[in-house]
């Protein structure tokens, strides 16, 4: 019988590490050359935000 032994702690991402991530993939999403000035407002609003409750 074979055990499968747990990821070591550098293999898992901290929970920072995936807000980050999920904002930087938000980011890189984005076309700002199609956002009106309130839309990319809104948009840096919501990722600041994010940002600050990690």
């Amino acid at each position: 019988m074979t055990y499968k032994t747990a990821p070591s702690e550098s293999a898992q991402m901290s929970l920072e590490q995936q807000g980050a991530t999920d904002i930087l993939k938000e980011l890189q999403m984005l076309d700002v050359n199609t956002l009106t000035p309130i839309e990319a407002m809104s948009v840096l609003f919501d990722l600041a935000n994010k940002a600050k409750s990690m």
